[in-house]
């Protein structure tokens, strides 16, 4: 049984799983939060309920904009602004360290598809890159060093 906690091995499917995560949380807030700011007009709000208001949320926080649902009031605008900046962030920062762990993967995938397809060739053939080229090396080798130490070329 280890002591260490399960997100310090997390890998790409739990930065995936943080990055829904947080954009749930950031769609509760601001949902509440232009429910709320949107309850004095709440004859002239589209906004009738906080579950209602999720939509609006998701929607903003991605940029699309439907425009289906939008804030009257000078405070509901201000959450609406915020919601949009907040969700640029949440989406944008993480992107990086997705992207870095996806090619983090997807090389290791290549380099392991390439061993396996490498398996029983001349390996030294391989890294050389040409059956010539391991030649002139060993050429160059021969020269380079005579009894136990190397000379100047």
């Amino acid at each position: 049984m280890s002591l260490r906690p399960r997100s310090v091995d997390v890998g790409v499917h739990g930065e995936l799983g943080l990055l829904v995560f947080f954009l749930f949380i950031c769609v509760v807030l601001f949902s509440s939060a232009v429910y709320f700011a949107e309850a004095d007009d709440y004859h002239k709000s589209q906004f009738t309920s906080i579950p209602d208001a999720f939509w609006w949320a998701v929607v903003t926080m991605t940029t699309v904009g439907y425009g289906d649902m939008l804030p009257i009031s000078p405070l509901g605008k201000l959450v609406g602004s915020l919601c949009a900046i907040a969700g640029v962030l949440t989406i944008a920062l993480p992107v990086p360290v997705i992207v870095s762990n996806f090619n983090y993967f997807y090389n290791r995938a290549i380099e392991a598809e390439d061993r396996r397809t490498c398996r029983g060739s001349d390996s030294s053939y391989l890294i050389m890159g040409s059956k010539e080229r391991q030649d002139d090396m060993a050429s160059v080798d021969d020269d380079l060093y005579v009894n136990d130490g190397p000379t100047h070329v």
